[in-house]
């Protein structure tokens, strides 16, 4: 859980990253990147990869100001 928190802290304070980019950055393959964002994704964060492997956060993931993403993700995946 850890390694995904932090992947979306990436994201929220770079932007769009390509995923080899992160996985640099988390010391994780590239294949543990696409499968997080996958999970993300599944626990309810709007989170996306697109076609050339580029990860960001997308707008609708801070629908209220103040929204903590952290506790929603925590939420979602049952702690």
């Amino acid at each position: 859980m850890k390694r995904r928190d932090a992947l979306v802290k990436e994201l929220e304070s770079g932007g769009c990253l390509p995923a080899r980019e992160l996985a640099s950055r988390l010391g994780v393959s590239r294949s543990t990147v696409v499968r997080d964002v996958a999970r993300l994704r599944e626990a309810g964060v709007p989170i996306r990869l697109d076609r050339i492997s580029r990860a960001e956060v997308t707008e609708e993931r801070f629908p209220e100001p103040g929204r903590d993403h952290l506790a929603d993700l925590a939420e979602a995946a049952g702690g």
